[in-house]
């Protein structure tokens, strides 16, 4: 992009000035979900801007009449600035407008979960979908194929295969083949523990394999999910590397038996050609509900911890590059740079790799996504909005129903955890579009059933949102 310095000029009276503190200062169009931070010297300028429509080289001019700087230097200096400023709408042209930022429309969910089975070898004491040996409820095939392919082929996106344990599926070869010919780009989560041997007929089909440690070693792992489980979770992680999925993630839940051990999972992983490592939370749904007193891990136990883990990631990052350039000479400079990424939920803070997009890309939401973006078919043939709201109250109707039908009562609901709506405790916020109201799942498990309620963990998000908007 090329500065026009002739160009008229004028500042955007929709960004107030929220923060201003150690020379950052910062600005919010809370609206259009924008947001633009300067330091001293470009609060001057944009100062100057608000005086009225002027141009770039009007503004270099003055400004070397005061400061011992050549209108050329002045030019040279400030470019950037200005094209930042122009990019992010705080400076715009007054005979063009400003843009207005629109919220995403769904008109078929972009992500669906599928549980195709309660079934599970296992039975942990977390599990938000009271899964286990004695749980025989499973979907049928032909019933799956048939609601999904009523999504027209252009809105196939993103599909997880859950459970129970997917792997125990009967016809899990011949669904994961169905869904991916229908276009799905597949995740599939698996606890590790079983029929390994099918992992080569399935990996042409799935995008992801997502597989769950509870710790980085038996004792830990193994006092949640059963004596011997570790060594048989390493033999299908192994499996899956040897193998060769596109992608492999390791997924970790936070409760009081395990979240210290977190900051060693990465030394684990580092020789197995894991993708990422996924955070999850602990919901209190299902089997989780039982005992959770025991389990819960506040926030700011949390912080320490997650710290520590993320300057464990940085090492073996590191370490993974340094090796790739010594031992792939023919490795692209993309290849080398495939670091071991990080995701986890907003509350329990930021990483490198956690940024919020929302924040960092300006993106205006309403909502979470239940519903809207998302959806979950339980293994009972029930749909929810979401994978971690399976409550009766929230139920959206039956895999057997026309899908233009669940897509009404899903609407219904988002709407009703939209935070456009003048009723939501949200509605007047200044950065309800960056959080969009924060994860209802979270909320909803812990006792805030009203949609139009702020999110129990309101604080944590705004906090970590200017966080963002001060150090992106």
């Amino acid at each position: 992009m090329d500065l026009d310095y002739s160009q008229l000029l004028c500042f955007d009276p929709d960004f107030k000035l929220v923060y201003e503190q150690d020379n950052r200062f910062l600005y919010l169009d809370s609206n259009n979900a924008n947001w633009f931070r300067t330091n001293n010297t470009g609060q001057i300028i944009l100062e100057y801007f608000k005086e009225g429509s002027k141009s770039v080289k009007s503004f270099s001019k003055e400004f070397s009449a005061i400061y011992p700087y050549s209108e050329d230097t002045a030019l040279n200096v400030f470019t950037k600035f200005f094209l930042d400023a122009i990019k992010n709408g705080i400076l715009i042209n007054p005979a063009k407008g400003k843009s207005i930022s629109e919220y995403p429309l769904y008109k078929y969910p972009a992500m669906i979960w599928l549980h195709l089975l309660g079934e599970c070898n296992l039975k942990c004491s977390y599990c938000y979908s009271e899964s286990g040996p004695k749980n025989n409820f499973h979907l049928e095939k032909e019933d799956i194929i048939s609601f999904l392919s009523k999504i027209p082929q252009d809105f196939r996106k993103d599909l997880v295969i859950s459970g129970g344990e997917p792997m125990l599926y009967k016809d899990i070869v011949t669904i994961c083949k169905d869904l991916f010919e229908l276009g799905f780009k597949i995740t599939l989560i698996t606890n590790g523990t079983v029929r390994h041997d099918l992992y080569v007929e399935i990996v042409d089909y799935i995008e992801t394999i997502q597989i769950s440690f509870d710790g980085s070693n038996k004792e830990i792992h193994d006092r949640l999910r059963g004596t011997g489980n570790f060594e048989k979770t390493i033999k299908g992680l192994h499996m899956a590397q040897k193998i060769g999925f596109k992608g492999i993630v390791v997924s970790f839940v936070p409760t009081k038996l395990n979240y210290k051990d977190l900051p060693n999972l990465p030394t684990l992983l580092e020789k197995c050609e894991v993708s990422a490592i996924h955070i999850s939370e602990l919901f209190y749904s299902g089997r989780a509900t039982h005992g959770d007193d025991e389990l819960h891990v506040e926030y700011e136990e949390m912080k320490g911890v997650i710290d520590t883990f993320i300057s464990e990631v940085t090492k073996i990052n590191r370490n993974i590059e340094y090796y790739r350039r010594l031992h792939k000479p023919k490795a692209t400079e993309f290849q080398i740079r495939q670091y071991l990424q990080v995701s986890m939920p907003e509350t329990y803070g930021r990483s490198p790799w956690n940024m919020n997009a929302k924040t960092k890309y300006r993106v205006k939401n309403i909502d979470c996504g239940l519903g809207r973006g998302t959806i979950s078919i339980n293994y009972d043939g029930s749909i929810y909005p979401c994978s971690k709201l399976h409550f009766k109250e929230l139920s959206l109707g039956n895999i057997n129903d026309e899908i233009t039908e669940i897509l009404i009562e899903s609407e219904k609901l988002a709407r009703l955890a939209s935070v456009d709506d003048a009723d939501s405790e949200c509605y007047n916020c200044n950065v309800k579009y960056f959080c969009s109201g924060g994860c209802v799942a979270t909320g909803y498990s812990r006792g805030c059933t009203d949609l139009k309620l702020k999110n129990p963990c309101c604080n944590i998000l705004k906090n970590s949102i200017f966080r963002d908007m001060l150090t992106l």
